[in-house]
């Protein structure tokens, strides 16, 4: 296991209460100055400026996940990642056409800027990203999960814009495999009130919307894979908009082979040894190649097997 510092809750220019140095290049360096390893930039409601954070993040010491802060029709904050980019900006065209149709006004809100990745401003977005869309709570896990992402509750000891806040409880039945929550402190009186808070992955962030915001190495996990164990697999086709499946889908049907794969290995070694004694009692030459010829088949399926799962560790 290795120690991985991370943030996954951050604010480009793009989100209207994000401060205009908040630009891809000032965010991403100043993450790795601060040590951070593995970070997300999740605006309101878009991904827009994820492509010039992707591609600035390619000539740094950092794993960008491009993300979303999506507002739920009961608004309620939800923390939204993907795999890759081609995901994300699938899920904002999603998200963008159940967006309610109100301009912005930057004078009031602030401006919401549309960055390349020289920081250089190519547009804005014209709706209001902090207005809540038309995607409820119970409609989340399954629909980024379409889009080959994961989901989880933000801040939601936060007394607006949370679960608890919004709502007054935590439901099961949303399938949420995590939570971010801001003060640890909080853990010991919000446990009791989520239900199964014990198999809940427990993710820390800075929500940070300045430059100054950005977590500094207190958020940290040990793990071997960070991203799978998010639950963040990339699937070929993910961006695609199906009527099902998903990220934890995928990994099931990976669970599946595996089995398959076990059960051949076992078949083909019970007739290996089978074979070579009968041939014994019977004095059948041919059944004794037989039970080495299963033995070989045995061997390479091992060898087979032993290489794919160390491809995917």
């Amino acid at each position: 296991m290795k120690k991985v510092v991370y943030d996954l809750h951050t604010h480009s220019a793009l989100s209207p209460c994000g401060d205009n140095d908040m630009t891809v290049n000032n965010m991403l360096h100043m993450a790795v100055l601060n040590g951070i390893q593995v970070m997300a930039i999740t605006d309101h409601n878009s991904c827009k400026n994820c492509p010039a954070a992707m591609e600035v993040a390619k000539g740094l010491p950092i794993d960008l996940i491009p993300g979303m802060e999506l507002c739920t029709s009961e608004e309620v904050h939800i923390i939204c990642l993907f795999p890759a980019l081609e995901s994300a900006m699938a899920f904002d065209d999603y998200v963008h056409d159940h967006l309610p149709p109100v301009k912005n006004r930057p004078e009031i809100f602030g401006e919401q800027r549309i960055l390349n990745a020289a920081d250089e401003i190519v547009g804005y977005e014209p709706y209001l990203l902090i207005n809540a869309t038309t995607i409820s709570i119970e409609e989340t896990v399954p629909l980024v999960r379409r889009f080959g992402g994961i989901c989880y509750p933000a801040h939601i000891d936060k007394s607006s814009t949370s679960v608890f806040s919004n709502l007054g409880y935590f439901s099961a039945d949303w399938g949420f495999s995590a939570v971010e929550i801001v003060c640890r402190e909080n853990i010991p009186k919000l446990a009791p009130r989520i239900p199964g808070f014990a198999d809940l992955l427990v993710l820390h962030s800075s929500d940070a919307h300045y430059l100054w915001d950005i977590s500094q190495g207190e958020n940290f996990l040990f793990c071997n894979d960070f991203r799978h164990m998010l639950g963040l697999y990339y699937q070929r086709g993910a961006a695609q908009k199906t009527s099902g499946g998903g990220a934890r889908e995928d990994y099931k049907m990976t669970d599946s082979f595996a089995q398959a794969m076990v059960f051949f290995l076992v078949v083909l070694f019970v007739l290996g040894l089978i074979f070579p004694i009968i041939a014994h009692y019977k004095g059948n030459p041919k059944l004794k190649k037989l039970g080495y010829l299963f033995m070989i088949l045995f061997s390479l399926l091992l060898v087979f097997c032993l290489l794919a799962w160390f491809a995917s560790v």
